[in-house]
């Protein structure tokens, strides 16, 4: 087809594939079960030939995200936020860690992230004490754990 000045109109009739099967996804932090509100969603069909990801910004903390996924295909579902343990979907029933939906399918993942080790202390304060004496750390988002340090003369 060429579109020109004497014919500038043309018919064009696409064919549209198949509805992509729907996830709706919320993450909450494990240890607080405070909803994150922002995370990423990355699939991947089994094979390697086609991957997507969906960013998580939403206006609403504990709003679910809707993430398209190619219907009838085996996918490698990963769900990440900065300071948290990357997640992978396992289908329990099976121990397989790849997801089918089907065409017009819709299905609800309720995530809980746990928070990643190296990013614990995110925030520190020191006593006001004499130097020599000990500093306590404390971790944010109400994990239990202090340090002491010793601080020099």
């Amino acid at each position: 087809m060429k579109l020109t000045r004497e014919e500038p109109l043309a018919h064009v009739e696409l064919t549209v594939g198949p509805k992509p099967g729907l996830l709706s996804i919320a993450v909450t932090n494990n240890n607080t079960g405070k909803a994150l509100d922002s995370f990423i969603v990355r699939w991947i069909d089994e094979d390697g030939r086609s991957m997507n990801s969906s960013v998580g910004n939403l206006q609403r903390a504990g709003a679910y995200l809707l993430v398209p996924i190619r219907p009838a295909t085996d996918v490698i579902v990963q769900i990440s936020a900065p300071r948290f343990k990357d997640w992978y979907f396992v289908d329990t029933s099976t121990m397989q860690p790849t997801w089918r939906l089907q065409s017009g399918e819709q299905r609800t993942l309720d995530v809980a992230l746990e928070p990643s080790p190296t990013f614990l202390l995110t925030a520190c304060y020191l006593n006001q004490e004499p130097a020599g004496s000990h500093a306590r750390c404390k971790v944010v988002e109400r994990i239990s754990v202090s340090r002491h340090f010793l601080l020099p003369n």
